[in-house]
């Protein structure tokens, strides 16, 4: 079985830490650089969110899936709302599926969460579509934990404070620290 996904606009304009707070932890007063600044953070969560494997803002995502199975290890996590999933028949024609024939369930652990197809027999796919299911969902976490803020406020300011001589690696030794728990292995 094979997955694409493409994640698209965030549902909120609003970051999981807000500029205000970053400047804040990096005695930053002034606003002449808030531009540069943004982009800083937002490199922050994007390290964060690729050490994790996981996505911490509320975005909109769409996944294409190979074939048919009972049990679809979903590739990102995680997945709070399926709104759709649909697929080519062997007609071309995009079929939907009903809410009650599909469950996302994680036991018990959010970074590896599986979509259960209810079906007693699977509909014939489009010959030659590679990726010829997709759902439509809605991925990032509820409520971002604390050490995840922390630690992309500490990435944020060890950009702002090594501008010219920075260290090798953005996401330092505290942050890794405070996001291997939340890590998907």
């Amino acid at each position: 079985m094979k997955f694409d996904y493409k994640i698209g606009n965030k549902e909120s304009t609003e970051t999981i830490v807000s500029l205000e707070l970053a400047k804040a932890n990096s005695h930053i007063d002034d606003s002449y650089e808030d531009e540069l600044l943004e982009l800083k953070l937002r490199g922050a969560i994007a390290a964060a969110e690729n050490y994790t494997e996981r996505i911490f803002q509320k975005s909109k995502i769409e996944i294409k899936v190979s074939e048919w199975g009972l049990k679809m290890v979903m590739p990102v996590s995680p997945i709070s709302n399926i709104s759709k999933v649909s697929y080519q028949d062997v007609n071309g024609k995009t079929q939907e599926l009903e809410a009650e024939q599909y469950k996302m369930f994680s036991y018990n652990n959010p970074s590896r969460q599986i979509l259960l197809i209810k079906l007693n027999e699977f509909p014939r796919l489009e010959e030659g579509n590679e990726f010829a299911i997709n759902i439509k969902a809605t991925i990032g976490e509820e409520t971002v934990p604390d050490d995840v803020k922390a630690a992309i406020l500490m990435m944020f300011s060890s950009q702002e404070t090594y501008r010219e001589d920075k260290p090798e690696a953005l996401i330092n030794s505290a942050s890794r620290n405070l996001l291997r728990a939340y890590r998907k292995f």
